[in-house]
Formats: C-alpha cells, sequence, structure tokens
C-alpha cells in the first residue's frame, strides 16, 4: 500500500475535526509508559508521555499542504531490550534516552514520505549495555590474563559480547533511511573510554572507533576497532600488545571497581 495510499501516521490529517485522547498506560513493544496525551488540531499532531517512572516524551508533526516537519524531544526515557530491532553488529539496549530530532518530509504517498525524509538527530544514553563488544568479560578475567593469551582474549572482547553502559552520546544526519554522525561519538565504558563515527547505509553499518583502555597499563592505551559493512571487525592491537602490564591491571581493578 505504500504505493497507494499515505503514511498511516499522517491520515489522521484528512480528518476535519479537532481530536483529544488520553490514556493511563500505553504499551509499545516491550515498554510501557503512563499519561499518554493524542491531539489532533488545524494541522498539528501532539504526542506526549509523561510519566515520572520512565520519562518524557514529546512529539509535534506539523503539516503545511504535502510537507511535513516532525520534532520530538525525549527527556529520561527507558528502552527495555534493544534500541534498534534486527542484527545489528552493535545496538543498544535496557537505557535510558534523552534526545531532540528535527525531521521534515514531503509527499501524497507512504513511499515518497519515507524517501524524502532528512533532518537532525541528537541522542544521549545513560546506562544500560551496548551488545556487540565484551570488554567487561575481558576486564573480568584479568587475574588470568597474560602477555601469552592476551590477544586472544582481547580479539573475543572486540569480536562479541555485552558491555555495561555509563553514557553515549550520538550526534548525526538522518536521510531516506541512512545516518551518519556529524560529531564524534562518546562512549563511556568501564575502564574505558571510546571515541569514533558511523555511517549506516542500505542497513548495512560502518563503524570506526579509539577505545581508550585505562586499566591495562600505567598509561592508558588505545585499540582501533573497525566495523566494516560486511560485519567483519578490523582492530590495532599493537599499543596493547606493547605496553600491556598484568601486574598493574589487577591492582587497577582491585581499587577501581566501582561502575
Amino acid at each position: 500500500m505504500e504505493f497507494l495510499a499515505n503514511s498511516p501516521i499522517f491520515i489522521p490529517f484528512d480528518f476535519s475535526r479537532s481530536v483529544y485522547l488520553t490514556a493511563d498506560t500505553l504499551i509499545y513493544g516491550e515498554n510501557a509508559y503512563r499519561n499518554f496525551v493524542y491531539s489532533l488540531k488545524s494541522g498539528t499532531q501532539t504526542f506526549s508521555i509523561a510519566d515520572n517512572d520512565r520519562g518524557n516524551l514529546l512529539a509535534t508533526i506539523i503539516k503545511e499542504q504535502s510537507k511535513y516537519e516532525i520534532f520530538i524531544q525525549l527527556n529520561k526515557f527507558v528502552v527495555n531490550g534493544k534500541l534498534l530491532s534486527g542484527n545489528w553488529p552493535l545496538n543498544i539496549s535496557d537505557t535510558t534516552m534523552t534526545a531532540e530530532i528535527k525531521l521534515k518530509t514531503h509527499g501524497h504517498i507512504a513511499h515518497d514520505i519515507r524517501y524524502n525524509m532528512i533532518g537532525e538527530l541528537d541522542f544521549t544514553f545513560d546506562g544500560g549495555y551496548i551488545t556487540g563488544l565484551g570488554l567487561d568479560r575481558f576486564y573480568s578475567n584479568a587475574q588470568d590474563l597474560t602477555r601469552l593469551n592476551l590477544e586472544d582474549n582481547i580479539i573475543t572482547a572486540l569480536e562479541s559480547g555485552t558491555t555495561r553502559l555509563k553514557n553515549m552520546r550520538v550526534i548525526g544526519k538522518y536521510e531516506n533511511g541512512n545516518f551518519t554522525t556529524t560529531s564524534p561519538i562518546e562512549i563511556s565504558m568501564h575502564h574505558t573510554n571510546a571515541t569514533g563515527t558511523m555511517d549506516i547505509t542500505n542497513n548495512m553499518m560502518n563503524a570506526k572507533f579509539d577505545i581508550t583502555m585505562r586499566a591495562v597499563s600505567p598509561d592508558p592505551v588505545t585499540v582501533s576497532l573497525r566495523i566494516l559493512p560486511n560485519g567483519r571487525r578490523e582492530y590495532s592491537l599493537s599499543e596493547l600488545l606493547r605496553y600491556f602490564d598484568p601486574a598493574f591491571m589487577r591492582e587497577f581493578i582491585k581499587t577501581h571497581d566501582r561502575f
């Protein structure tokens, strides 16, 4: 129907009425939010959630002829489960989002509206997990790490696993289903920080990160990780292999065990 009808979220604009709806609870996938309000008036749709426990959302869609502007604000908005649907090499789960999204599009059918959509996204994530990295397991094995098994253990950590997230900032532009960061991604994790870039084109992820590992030597060591569109990973471990100090790492973790 995408070539025959408007996008479902825009169909209410065709009603020649004002609409106001409230719900005690809104359930979306694995998530439930309290105090949902919807209104339609004078070419504007507004969606809001005011949940003291699970965060706030305010979304506005403004129509002018066949043009649409979309504004979304999230404040400490709780997400259960994975943020991105599908099998991505990196994902975020069970996190809290604060975000500002500005999009615009135009068209008369759902396909054109989706194809023409462009805009800017600014996300901050607090808490939760990054899937696709196993740095927590790497650090939990500190007592058994040696110069002989270090490379195998860090490669395993860079290929898969789960890592607790302190916070993460992602800023980028969206166009027709594709996303590209416009500022460096900033990630803070347990004993680790990372900065990098990301590009999602045709449902393929291409990313590059410099991961600063604070606990592996007296001076922080950087590991470079690249995720290719086919899912394969490349890494530069030269600094880690050169400067790794197992005794320092074990002592560091004993005295820096807080998340």
